[in-house]
């Protein structure tokens, strides 16, 4: 905005500023000072409809700048490059922005935990980003000028979760490890920073207009969930109302992952087995691939099938046939690795996703599992000993494969070469 040209303010408030995210109230305010076109109502009204927009998360506000008597005021769309420059003289200020006490910010409490409510109804884990996000957005209305980070454990295997612009996942020792995050989960308190120094340690790329980051613990009965990491863009200080605000926002994003856990527990788990089931391999495994391409590492890919187990069912009964699932199940989760995921995706095959495993890791673990079933002599609730064996198929991830489906019918290809080749045995790609 150029100053004094009250034409500049006229065409923003009639064609730039998104008025389908202003209040109606706002939208009538701007419509009644469009037809006044007074340089006073729509300073004030391009004023008041920025940080209506600030407070929304729309827009963030960057800084104040004075030169003489002239105030610049910079906006920046969140997650965007557009850029507002508002222009006032002192005078024009003050009549259009009163000062706020510290107080005034206990008005958003109601608000704010309404919001969170509203985020924390179990749903599919394919939202669970969005609701994070949701509940992240939120953080302007807390304190103008403000934005939320979330660092997340990603060791809680919590489905439907990836790092993004606002949310970064990493192991919980690289992040006890970090000065700034370890000193908050260790001594389970917040930690406010002011100084560049402390705030380079962040996980996140910071604006050269943070005055100040708050890092919030979220733990929960004793498990490190992870810090919820808020940026301020003034100079500002930060009462106890606001804060009060922070540690309902860390509590609502706390609630909102045990739900989704809750809810993956209900239908991705397999009820007979009690390993994760077909739903959680839809939902998971493109997750995983895209974290394995994000980083460019390998992902190994198993599929394995029960040698002969129609036998198991029409010799001894279905009962025997479900004793022999949950036994393999068993055996094969307990020579897995934490971080691999491990699924019953039908009848008795199983498949085993291996992040970070190259062709050579994945075959010895393959191999090892193919052994060490071949080996154990499985007993079944009434005594009866039996021999079962089963034959696996591999790909890895991107050698032999550049997409999920590609990798699944590689891997199901060699599957079948292992069992025409004779069983017991494994097979790559």
């Amino acid at each position: 905005m150029h100053r004094e040209l009250k034409r500049d303010y006229h065409d923003f408030l009639l064609n730039l500023i998104p008025r389908h995210l202003l209040s109606e109230e706002r939208i009538g305010s701007i419509i009644e000072a469009l037809s006044r076109d007074e340089r006073g109502t729509l300073v004030r009204e391009s004023y008041l409809s920025m940080e209506e927009l600030c407070r929304k998360g729309v827009f963030i506000k960057r800084g104040i700048r004075e030169s003489g008597n002239r105030i610049n005021i910079e906006y920046e769309e969140a997650g965007n490059q557009k850029r507002f420059t508002l222009e006032m003289n002192k005078s024009e200020l003050k009549a259009v922005s009163p000062v706020k006490h510290e107080e005034d910010q206990k008005e958003f409490i109601p608000g704010v935990f309404a919001k969170i409510i509203s985020a924390l109804s179990l749903n599919s884990s394919r939202t669970v980003v969005g609701k994070v996000n949701k509940i992240l957005s939120l953080t302007p209305r807390v304190k103008p000028n403000s934005r939320a980070f979330l660092v997340l454990n990603n060791k809680l295997n919590i489905v439907g979760t990836h790092s993004n612009k606002n949310i970064c996942e990493k192991d919980i020792d690289s992040i006890l490890e970090n000065q700034l995050y370890g000193k908050v989960l260790k001594r389970k308190k917040l930690l406010i920073i002011s100084d560049s120094l402390g705030m380079k340690k962040s996980f996140f790329e910071l604006h050269n207009d943070v005055k100040r980051v708050v890092l919030f613990p979220l733990v929960s009965e004793g498990k490190k969930i992870g810090v919820l990491e808020i940026h301020c863009f003034n100079d500002e200080d930060i009462g106890k109302p606001t804060l009060l605000n922070f540690f309902i926002l860390g509590q609502g994003i706390i609630r909102l992952l045990k739900n989704n856990i809750q809810l993956e527990q209900m239908v991705s788990v397999d009820k007979l087995t009690r390993v994760n089931n077909r739903n959680y391999y839809e939902t998971q495994v493109p997750l995983e691939l895209e974290r394995a391409s994000r980083e460019k590492k390998f992902l190994g890919f198993l599929i394995m099938d029960i040698d002969h187990f129609k036998i198991f069912n029409d010799k001894y009964g279905h009962d025997t046939g479900d004793q022999v699932l949950r036994l393999i199940a068993r055996t094969i989760k307990s020579h897995l690795r934490k971080i691999d995921l491990f699924i019953r995706f039908g009848g008795e095959e199983f498949v085993a996703v291996l992040p970070g495993a190259n062709r050579e890791a994945a075959m010895r673990t393959a191999e090892r599992l193919r052994n060490v079933i071949e080996k154990t002599k499985f007993k079944t609730e009434d005594g009866r000993e039996l021999n079962i064996t089963i034959s696996i198929g591999g790909s890895i991830f991107p050698v032999d494969a550049r997409n999920q489906s590609e990798l699944f019918k590689n891997a199901d290809r060699s599957l079948l070469k292992a069992k025409r080749s004779g069983r017991n045995r494994v097979v790559f790609f």
